[in-house]
């Protein structure tokens, strides 16, 4: 499990952690261009507000995703958090989708 010390010298980290968030903004723009052609749901006006600021400035959002991200996965070490797939870190991003795209 990664110390709080860790997470916050590892949200610091230059080489990891951008390369970890460039690997979040990759799911984000694959789950907006799901969310674009999804049969809409109740939700569907503000989740595609959410894609299409995705897909304007995919960086961003992956900013705000990443955190996220690594906050659900705190029991994990660094390294594993570092090495998760790439359906693991799509999977944590689709589960925050609803939360970021209503306005958090």
């Amino acid at each position: 499990m990664a110390t709080y010390a860790e997470l916050a010298a590892f949200f610091k980290s230059d080489g990891d952690y951008a390369a970890f968030e460039d690997r979040v903004a990759a799911a984000c723009i694959i789950a907006a261009t799901d969310i674009l052609s999804e049969t809409p749901p109740a939700n569907h006006a503000e989740r595609k507000t959410w894609a299409v600021g995705v897909l304007e400035n995919p960086l961003s959002e992956a900013r705000r995703m990443a955190m996220a991200v690594v906050a659900a996965n705190d029991g994990l070490s660094i390294a594993a958090i570092i090495g998760a797939s790439d359906s693991a870190i799509k999977t944590n991003v689709d589960t925050y989708v609803d939360l970021f795209a209503g306005g958090l």
